[in-house]
């Protein structure tokens, strides 16, 4: 069993929807041995997922439901990779994985692309939930054809 986690700063939109997309990608394909989830490096635990993102999620064919979670030590610990979606994330994310782990941590972009560059927030720029969206998306395929 394979066990994905995607991180991000509060996890109601970037994280949430990368967790949304590869599992519903995962049973689209009817892989068994792969399991997702999301988590943020905020303490903002058990708030509702970002509506727009939801509506966005929607608009492209995805379910996006639930609320944020909040990185743990454990989840870090069982995750066998480790995406974050910006720079921040990834040294937040160092300060609480043994260093002998950090090989599972991987930006996002960097792991997909080769090229590190954040996934913006879409919470400060309305304009930015489609191609945060798009951004996602294209890595969840690259993450799921790798795997």
């Amino acid at each position: 069993m394979t066990n994905i986690l995607f991180i991000c700063t509060g996890n109601v939109s970037r994280s949430a929807v990368a967790e949304c997309i590869l599992r519903t990608m995962v049973e689209r394909e009817g892989r068994s041995d792969i399991t997702v989830a999301s988590a943020g490096v905020q303490n903002l635990y058990g708030q509702s997922y970002d509506s727009q993102m939801i509506a966005t999620a929607a608009k492209y064919g995805y379910q996006m439901e639930g609320s944020s979670r909040y990185m743990t030590s454990e989840m870090l610990q069982q995750a066998d990779f480790i995406f974050v979606m910006e720079h921040y994330h990834y040294v937040q994310v160092q300060k609480e994985l043994p260093y002998a782990q950090w090989y599972k941590l991987h930006q996002i972009t960097k792991y997909c692309y080769g090229d590190e560059f954040n996934i913006e927030d879409p919470l400060y720029d309305d304009k930015e939930y489609d191609s945060a969206f798009h951004q996602i998306e294209s890595c969840c395929k690259i993450i799921l054809s790798r795997i």
